[in-house]
């Protein structure tokens, strides 16, 4: 028998698997190629097409001046590389949107000429075409002119009709880099070609959102070289005060076996070239004091072998995070958080050095600057120091004086290896304490001035995001920050769980790259507040959950008011387990009431409650409980009362049941603690309960509540 197509159920089946159904008519109009395999219709991308379409947009090439990749591949072969000359941009310099020069090619002028379509200009948006496709980068009138490119970038010029810091902004965009993993092709080196970017769809916005984008790329690239002149000034600060500005050319140097390889090891020439010399001689005259790293040192060795996790949220440190100007913590690899206790000599601690050890950019040094757990990666080396101010430290080893240190003392022909007995033969030179400060306060400077930089561009990316998805007004009033903020936080937050903290509050600000003051979240949370949104969850924290939770005191009511009568001056806390009764999925046969006093009053209350008719134990230990617990009828048990215990008139609040079943009932064995945590767990998403005062206690009893409040709570 046929039964009839359940459209419902077919739609539901479609929802849990990765499976579009998709019409002919659309696939003959998604691209060029007529793609048909899987990759070119996985739901993401398709929803992510739908989205672009419904934001009024419109091919690249209606706004295109030009769109120029790099003419004849024949031409590599013509290129002149030389040590330093015109900046040649590969795919591998463009990162996070922007281009690390310092990593790039020089080519001669012939070679740029040669070069001429692949030149880039002011205003130029490059967009990488194989590898890493999708990284994008802005020039500006900040860059050093003239600058080229290699075949793998595309360079977008555009009508006036568009602003190029838009259009860089959407790329930067999730949508913007979904749209071109669409379109890649190959196997094993992908990429995409250019007549499917100047296809790409562009959201159509108004003047005013895209020059607001452009107003925050401007801000940002000025306080990124407000950075790199920050760094720059500060290296030659002390360069000068160690009169280094000008050293030996790489001449002969005769030794005497006792001063060569008797002392050092080594008979390479690099080892023994006079510029080094020079380098000691200066440093020893003009340092206020030098001490070498074996000195200072109270670790130094390098990290493991790290086992990655893409789901992990462990951070794993490679050599490749350590840059000239600081580490990149946005980028840091994954690792399950068991790896910390598995790779102990691994851990990174606040303000260890880290070093580059093998390959090109060997002696690379950089302080750590966080508190987050982090391991290194066998490639890198941790440097604990003492003593001295390890940001120095670090910044000394990364200027010229480290550098020409690490050419001298590396190891290795292929792979340039530096070793952690090589770096403590690394000799320091320390300026006075004044200059010291002063150089560190201008590093910690450059560095937030990088930050500042690199949050702003979150911004607009994160602006372009919202414009795409929830309209340009919203858009716009998350640029605005305030509006935005009061109209979203509580929304997001409280979507995530039904209690948040001021703290998750503040992250979430964060994450939005929106500037604030502490003082002002408790103002947004305040507003929410009044405006019946949100409610109070405990001192700093806050839930969606209107209806707070009324405790039924009855099944206690009894033995509170005899203890009262009988003990007037007495402390004390009740609950039973039959006040558990909505939490348990399988109720008790028998109830125990649990009364908590004062540790020199246990015995002496126990006793007047067996006199009383109570089935009691006064503080049993695991031998009594195995021997002779059992639940009966007005079965009590007398424990000692933390102090700062969460009651009201002898009658523990749900707050202090919730710390004390997981302290105490697994040790009678009373019911299913399992049944009963996800029982708790139910409860408080229904009720509102003070989180304050139940994470307080926990700390207070020494016990654990994650796994109650798992899920229920963002901090």
């Amino acid at each position: 028998m046929n039964s009839p197509f359940n459209e419902a159920k077919y739609n539901a089946l479609l929802n849990g698997l990765e499976i579009s159904e998709v019409k002919l008519s659309e696939v003959l109009k998604g691209d060029a190629s007529l793609r048909i395999d899987s990759e070119f219709f996985r739901k993401h991308l398709l929803l992510n097409q739908k989205l672009l379409e419904n934001a009024n947009a419109s091919r690249l090439k209606t706004n295109l001046h030009s769109l120029r990749s790099f003419g004849a591949y024949s031409l590599c072969n013509k290129i002149k590389f030389i040590p330093e000359g015109i900046p040649f941009i590969r795919c591998m310099d463009m990162r996070d949107g922007t281009v690390d020069f310092s990593k790039a090619q020089q080519i001669d002028t012939r070679s740029n000429e040669l070069l001429w379509k692949s030149e880039i200009k002011q205003g130029t948006v490059l967009l990488s075409m194989s590898g890493s496709i999708g990284n994008v980068a802005l020039a500006t009138n900040n860059w050093n002119y003239p600058v080229n490119s290699n075949q793998d970038i595309a360079k977008i010029w555009l009508t006036r009709d568009m602003s190029p810091a838009y259009l860089y902004a959407f790329f930067l965009s999730k949508h913007g880099k979904a749209q071109l993993e669409r379109f890649k092709v190959g196997s094993v080196q992908q990429h995409v070609f250019m007549w499917q970017i100047e296809n790409l769809l562009i959201p159509g916005f108004s003047n005013q959102f895209e020059k607001s984008l452009e107003n925050i790329v401007k801000k940002a690239e000025k306080c990124k070289l407000h950075s790199t002149i920050i760094f720059s000034q500060a290296e030659q600060t002390l360069l000068n005060l160690i009169e280094l500005n000008f050293l030996a050319s790489e001449n002969v140097s005769v030794k005497p076996f006792s001063s060569s390889f008797a002392t050092s090891g080594r008979l390479d020439a690099e080892f023994y070239q006079p510029k080094y010399d020079e380098l000691f001689a200066r440093i020893y005259a003009n340092s206020e004091y030098v001490k070498t790293i074996e000195e200072m040192e109270t670790f130094n060795a390098r990290g493991l072998q790290p086992i990655y996790a893409e789901e992990g949220t462990l951070d794993i440190i490679n050599s490749r995070h350590i840059l000239e100007d600081g580490l990149d913590y946005n980028n840091f690899e994954k690792a399950e958080s068991s790896c910390w206790k598995k790779q102990k000599r691994a851990r990174v601690q606040r303000n260890d050095i880290l070093v580059y050890t093998t390959g090109a950019n060997i002696g690379r040094s950089q302080p750590y600057l966080s508190d987050e757990p982090a391991l290194a990666s066998n490639h890198v080396n941790i440097l604990r120091i003492k003593f001295e101010d390890p940001i120095y430290v670090a910044f000394v080893m990364n200027s010229l004086i480290g550098r020409m240190q690490t050419e001298r003392l590396s190891a290795g022909t292929a792979q340039a290896e530096l070793y952690p007995k090589d770096i403590s033969q690394f000799i320091i030179p320390f300026v006075s304490k004044k200059m010291q400060n002063e150089i560190v306060c201008s590093i910690l400077e450059a560095r937030d001035k990088k930050a500042e930089s690199r949050d702003l561009l979150e911004k607009a990316r994160r602006a372009v995001e919202i414009a795409i998805e929830q309209g340009e007004e919203a858009a716009m009033a998350y640029l605005e920050g305030r509006k935005y903020v009061e109209q979203t936080i509580s929304n997001d937050l409280a979507g995530k769980a039904p209690y948040f903290s001021v703290a998750a509050a503040r992250k979430w600000l964060s994450e939005q790259k929106l500037s604030y003051k502490p003082e002002t979240v408790n103002t947004y949370l305040s507003r929410q507040m009044r405006a019946g949104k949100i409610f109070d969850a405990g001192r700093g924290w806050y839930s969606s959950i209107e209806k707070s939770y009324q405790l039924d005191t009855a099944p206690v009511q009894k033995l509170v008011d005899t203890l009262t009568q009988e003990f007037p001056l007495l402390d004390f806390a009740c609950w039973s387990t039959a006040q558990l009764n909505e939490m348990l999925r399988h109720q008790l046969a028998r109830h125990v009431q649990l009364v908590y006093v004062e540790r020199d009053a246990i015995q002496s209350v126990a006793s007047w409650l067996r006199g009383y008719g109570y089935h009691t134990f006064a503080n049993p230990g695991k031998q009594e409980i195995a021997k002779s617990f059992s639940v009966e009828d007005n079965t009590v048990i007398v424990l000692p009362l933390t102090t700062e215990s969460p009651c009201k008139d002898g009658v523990a609040t749900i707050e202090k049941i919730v710390v004390d079943v997981l302290a105490d009932l697994s040790i009678f064995d009373i019911t299913n603690i399992p049944e009963l945590i996800k029982g708790a767990q139910n409860v408080i998403r229904s009720y509102r309960i003070d989180i304050s005062i139940l994470k307080r206690y926990a700390t207070r009893r020494k016990t654990d509540v994650q796994s109650i409040l798992k899920g229920v709570t963002i901090h």
